[in-house]
């Protein structure tokens, strides 16, 4: 948040841990969204095999992404 001199702070600085909660929650929000995309593409399996297992394989890849980066962040909060 920039500040001009001529006007008060409307609200504090955000600390690191505020910073960490806030993209903890935003983290939790895309691996429920990878999951339904995992499941989506399980839906697909009657329709092109081909397709579904690339969509299931590239959600397992964001998936294992996704907890390394809450693994990295975890060990920073504490």
């Amino acid at each position: 948040m920039h500040r001009d001199s001529s006007s008060a702070p409307t609200s504090q600085e955000p600390t690191a841990e505020n910073v960490l909660f806030d993209v903890r929650d935003k983290l939790s929000r895309i691996k429920d969204l990878n999951e339904l995309i995992f499941m989506a593409g399980e839906g697909m399996l009657g329709i092109s095999r081909d397709a579904a297992n690339a969509i299931c394989a590239g959600s397992d890849v964001i998936k294992d992404a996704l907890e390394e980066v809450c693994e990295m962040i975890d060990g920073r909060a504490a």
